[in-house]
């Protein structure tokens, strides 16, 4: 059965809601806060205001339900199971929408859908992440790698820029959404398996709980890493050129994003701010960098190797400042 508590006393609210005839292993509330959904090997849609069930019960996965989640409109709901497959229904009519989305080897733990709708991600028993493109199905690059064991729990930061995944390896992991990339080290604390995280409204922090009995609250803009190549931003650079600089290396293959001000790359690569130049863009990187919205290393970058060293950068008000060659005169071309 399903109960509904009152956050602020603590207190159970009305009667159960019953009809699960099996285990309950999820619950979720719709954005909208007026329907209830719960899962054993099917699930259930609940009126959040009378406790009376809506609809016959979504029936489709072939083994336990063991996540699901309510999109962001309100519309669909998205389901994970130890079937090894995700399925998509319409809450309208309690249909499924498509395929069931395949691509696991494991059961699959957890889903979310991204804060737009657009994407579904998803944690698995067989150790990855993925990420699903919602219109069509289509698994959206390549499978997030990087745990040891089993991923319970998967979840969106608000602005859907990051990713965050627990793990039964005991280690809690933040991705970047669009290139896949691992943001730091993992989070490391918990002494047994972790079996949820989530993200703080604003996004500044992420909690987690684990077997271990602890509930852990974790800084999201501190995330550590002992392989950067640069300070996760760098005070001395014109404000107005940049929004945000991240360089993070997670190992041979990790690709650097750079969060860019939307004019400050021109058609031939150079990245330029108001007084002049500041410095150049791989041609083979720019695709990605010079659109308005997107503003990340494009996702196939992650599968080679990208490393930018600003450990000599320097900047100035002239190229002079910059310039660590030798020169004859002024006028001489670089």
């Amino acid at each position: 059965m399903v109960r509904i508590w009152d956050a602020a006393t603590g207190e159970p609210v009305g009667e159960p809601l019953k009809g699960h005839t099996r285990p309950v292993w999820s619950v979720a509330y719709s954005p909208d806060g007026r329907r209830i959904v719960s899962s054993t090997s099917t699930i259930r849609i609940w009126d959040a205001a009378t406790g009376a069930p809506i609809g016959e019960p979504l029936k489709g996965h072939n083994n336990s339900i063991n996540s699901i989640a309510c999109s962001p409109d309100n519309r669909y709901i998205v389901s994970g199971s130890d079937d090894k497959t995700i399925r998509i229904w319409d809450v309208a009519t309690g249909a499924p929408v498509g395929d069931p989305l395949e691509g696991h080897t494991g059961g699959v733990q957890s889903v979310a859908y991204s804060p737009n709708g657009l994407n579904i991600v998803s944690g698995s028993s067989d150790k990855t992440i993925r990420i699903w493109d919602v219109a069509t199905g289509s698994l959206v690059g390549k499978p997030l790698q990087g745990h040891t064991w089993e991923v319970q729990s998967v979840a969106y930061s608000p602005n859907g820029l990051n990713i965050v995944s627990g793990s039964r390896d005991q280690t809690i992991r933040v991705w970047d959404a669009v290139t896949g990339v691992p943001l730091g080290d993992p989070l490391k604390g918990h002494t047994h398996r972790v079996h949820g995280v989530a993200y703080s409204p604003d996004g500044r922090n992420i909690v987690s709980f684990s077997s271990d009995t602890e509930i852990r609250i974790w800084d999201a803009e501190q995330i550590p890493n002992n392989d950067r190549t640069a300070l996760s931003r760098l005070p001395s650079l014109p404000s107005q050129f940049l929004d945000d600089i991240v360089f993070n290396s997670s190992g041979s293959n990790a690709t650097s994003s750079i969060s860019l001000d939307r004019k400050g790359i021109d058609s031939e690569g150079w990245i330029r701010c108001e007084d002049g130049i500041i410095f150049w863009i791989p041609e083979d990187c720019r695709r990605g960098l010079t659109g308005h919205t997107i503003r990340t290393i494009p996702p196939d970058a992650q599968y080679r190797s990208v490393r930018l060293d600003l450990s000599n950068f320097k900047h100035g008000e002239s190229w002079t400042d910059a310039y660590h060659g030798s020169w004859s005169s002024p006028n001489t071309p670089s």
